[in-house]
């Protein structure tokens, strides 16, 4: 079963790439240590190699969608994803 990540990732081209911990002056890049369940960081990494995206990009384009939800939430509307039958599903709690 592919995961909600899997069909949303090429929604988000544009990601940041995470190269080390700390904030780097040549890229100005700021590192996250993320702790995860051992079912999600498999899913994390499946992703990565299925997609050919480095986990930093994953987790960008992971936080531009919650971005984005979460914006459409606070201004009273909804956010939908629509399955490849024709049906949609609203994303709820977010």
């Amino acid at each position: 079963m592919k995961s909600l990540f899997s069909f949303l990732l090429p929604l988000f081209p544009r990601a940041a790439q995470v190269v080390s911990i700390g904030t780097s002056r040549a890229n100005a890049q700021k590192i996250f240590a993320v702790r995860m369940s051992h079912a999600l960081a498999a899913d994390f990494e499946e992703l990565s190699l299925e997609h050919g995206l480095s986990r930093g990009e994953i987790f960008c384009r992971a936080i531009a969608l919650y971005r984005l939800a979460k914006e459409n939430e606070m201004k009273g509307g909804s956010f939908m994803l629509r399955r490849s039958d024709g049906s949609l599903r609203e994303v709820v709690g977010i």
